[in-house]
């Protein structure tokens, strides 16, 4: 259903971005984007470079989410509420000169194909529980626009990770990824240094993974 790596994180950071129908900012803080493309690198390796694009709804939804290895992510909606989300393997994905214009292609694929079905959802739309074809099953709690809580749990309802989002102006300042529940086998992540747009929406900003090594992100836009 999902895994538990560095793409994990996107991915969760992803569905944490999905803004609330009818609430105000800071949840609608991707509200206005159309495509963004990611760059991220660690500092000490520069030429390691992962990219992923982000297609968004005009309410800032995420609709499809690339990552240039290869995996595409597509949500699913029904009105406001999140209803299933599609992971495909794609291989040997290039970035195109023109990224939108290769992002908007039906990419035909060739790998496993891994879905996960929304079964509740909150008033806003935001999923409350998503079950994948193994039984596992993602419960999520919401605080205001501030806090996330995740909770990933194996088919018996055994805990196999817990993950937090802290948020201040509708951007993520600290994640915490708590592996079997147990506090001691955690992994945290603090941003720092953003740099925003002139519309609000975050251009560049880093963190710390994995032995305090440090990432940096840069994102470009095309907006509605």
């Amino acid at each position: 259903m999902l895994k538990i790596s560095f793409g994990l994180i996107i991915f969760l950071l992803a569905i944490a971005c999905m803004a609330p129908m009818g609430s105000t900012p800071p949840c609608y803080h991707d509200k206005g984007i159309k495509l963004a493309t990611t760059y991220a690198f660690a500092l000490s390796t520069p030429e390691n470079e992962k990219v992923q694009i982000i297609e968004y709804d005009e309410l800032g939804r995420p609709l499809k989410r690339k990552q240039i290895e290869g995996e595409i992510t597509r949500y699913v909606y029904d009105g406001i509420n999140l209803k299933s989300t599609l992971i495909n393997d794609v291989p040997d994905f290039k970035l195109p000169n023109s990224v939108f214009d290769s992002f908007s292609m039906d990419f035909s694929y060739i790998g496993e194909s891994d879905t996960s079905w929304v079964t509740s959802n909150d008033e806003f739309g935001r999923p409350l529980e998503m079950r994948g074809a193994d039984g596992n099953v993602l419960y999520m709690e919401y605080v205001d626009c501030a806090k996330e809580k995740h909770d990933y749990k194996d088919a018996s309802g055994g805990l196999i990770f817990q993950y937090e989002i802290f948020k201040m102006d509708g951007l993520p300042q600290q994640t915490i990824v708590a592996y079997g529940g147990d506090d001691e086998n955690k992994s945290v992540v603090k941003y720092f240094d953003y740099k925003v747009s002139e519309g609000g929406h975050w251009i560049e900003r880093k963190y710390n993974y994995r032995e305090n090594d440090t990432i940096l992100e840069k994102r470009e836009l095309i907006l509605y």
